[in-house]
């Protein structure tokens, strides 16, 4: 499949396939903001991401809803329906940025599984560092200060984003959550979050157009090792 030489970390995933069997995978592209599949959807079907960001929602008590965690490049849509004897999916997720996915039968995925066996280690190592490292970003922005805490979340949002651009950007990464969502996320109100934004705006860590974030390189540096401790 020619996609995948565009993407050497996924062509050495599959390199154990034959080009007969990666044939009968399709690949499709999702714009910003559509939805991959919705909660409580039937699926027969996984999606391993080839390339961008999606997010998975998380609906809170006050009616509103924030991404819970995200997920790039080798993670699974779709891998907990699996398990599932009823191929119900536990939420919904959505595309944040462009992405492109490859698209697998639920029963080849269990196949190929079995028929190669370093295809299932790859893929079971990616998905347990995924959930690793969800569970760190939760604990973590809601470890410490207030102030720690948002540097935090700016910091993991920042490496999130990152890596929808290309290796040697430098320059500034937009953080596409909105205040609102940032505030319900580490449950602080979006009065406070707007003060420790301006501090930080002061103090050179993050740069503020028209009211969004942005991080270069070099503020990122400036926070990580602000906060490195909690790591």
């Amino acid at each position: 499949m020619d996609i995948l030489k565009d993407f050497p970390y996924i062509e050495a995933l599959f390199s154990c396939f034959e080009d007969s069997e990666l044939k009968s995978f399709q690949v499709i592209s999702y714009p910003p903001k559509s939805t991959v599949v919705e909660k409580d959807q039937i699926l027969d079907n996984i999606y391993i991401i080839l390339d961008g960001i999606c997010g998975v929602m998380k609906p809170l008590p006050n009616g509103s809803t924030i991404i819970g965690y995200y997920m790039t490049s080798l993670d699974i849509i779709g891998m907990a329906c699996i398990s599932s004897p009823m191929n119900r999916c536990y939420a919904t997720t959505v595309s944040i940025t462009k992405l492109v996915v490859l698209k697998m039968s639920k029963d080849d995925f269990l196949f190929y599984h079995h028929k190669y066996p370093q295809f299932a280690l790859s893929i079971l190592k990616n998905v347990n560092m995924r959930l690793n490292n969800a569970l760190n970003f939760i604990n973590n922005c809601k470890a410490s200060t207030t102030e720690e805490n948002i540097l935090y979340y700016l910091l993991d949002r920042y490496q999130v984003y990152r890596t929808s651009y290309p290796s040697a950007y430098r320059d500034d990464v937009k953080i596409l959550e909105t205040r609102q969502h940032i505030s319900d996320f580490l449950n602080i109100d979006v009065r406070s979050l707007n003060r420790y934004i301006s501090k930080f705006k002061e103090d050179n860590m993050i740069t503020v157009t028209k009211g969004k974030i942005y991080i270069s390189h070099k503020q990122y540096k400036k926070i990580l090792r602000l906060v490195s401790w909690l790591f």
